[in-house]
């Protein structure tokens, strides 16, 4: 990643196909065989999206999601946990050794990996990976490290759009405000004296609330709303 330019063009790519398209030109510049771009979306509460985008084998690929790998691979593990950069080889590594023999199989040896929380919820992973035993330099991680960030801003505002927003959750005034009011602990009747309202009124709103929302009760609308930055 030579210059800021390339990076600047992540920022105005429309969708994932251009993101991923500009991803594996930047891999190919770094020196490495393989990228992959992992993300847990923060809905639904239950049991959060996950969505890979990766270069990999289409035999690996299938494999990988097919035996929900993603539980059990330590790097995934690992960026769960912490932020900091993981380089890894398949040939040390102690954990889960079955699966790493599996990965160096489909020429994934060494990698690169590090994760990137933002602020909605939504926890991105990129990863980097060699067929042979390549350790990245101080500047090809450098670029690395920037390019994650990148990649992780420009990506969380496409599939927010795409996966969260894909049905447009429009709340009146009086539901934001019965929303709120529930946010902070209130019940329907303290709710309704802070806006002059009767409790079944407030009760009224806040059932179009969950209608919206597609939820069956307040505290799932609460943490549902604070997901998609409605409150």
């Amino acid at each position: 990643m030579s210059n800021r330019l390339e990076l600047g063009a992540f920022s105005f790519a429309k969708d994932e196909h251009e993101l991923l398209v500009l991803l594996a030109s930047a891999t190919q510049e770094l020196g490495f065989d393989h990228y992959s771009y992992g993300v847990r979306l923060p809905l639904p509460k239950s049991q959060p999206k996950t969505l890979i985008f990766s270069n990999y084998s289409k035999r690996w690929y299938q494999r990988y999601v097919r035996e929900n790998y993603v539980g059990i691979d330590p790097t995934v593990q690992h960026g769960l946990r912490s932020v900091l950069p993981l380089q890894w080889s398949s040939q040390t590594a102690q954990e889960c050794p079955e699966f790493w023999e599996e990965a160096a199989a489909h020429g994934l040896c060494t990698g690169w990996a590090q994760s990137c929380f933002g602020p909605s919820g939504m926890i991105g992973m990129l990863t980097f990976s060699h067929s042979n035993a390549t350790v990245p330099s101080q500047a090809q991680e450098r670029d690395m490290r920037v390019l994650n960030q990148v990649m992780h801003e420009r990506m969380t505002h496409v599939l927010t759009v795409q996966n969260i927003m894909d049905e447009v959750i429009l709340l009146n005034p009086r539901e934001l405000e019965v929303l709120r009011w529930a946010a902070d602990g209130k019940t329907s009747a303290e709710a309704g004296d802070i806006l002059n309202l009767s409790e079944r009124t407030v009760n009224f709103y806040m059932g179009h609330v969950l209608d919206k929302l597609g939820v069956t009760n307040k505290t799932a609308a609460v943490v549902k709303a604070i997901a998609l930055n409605l409150i």
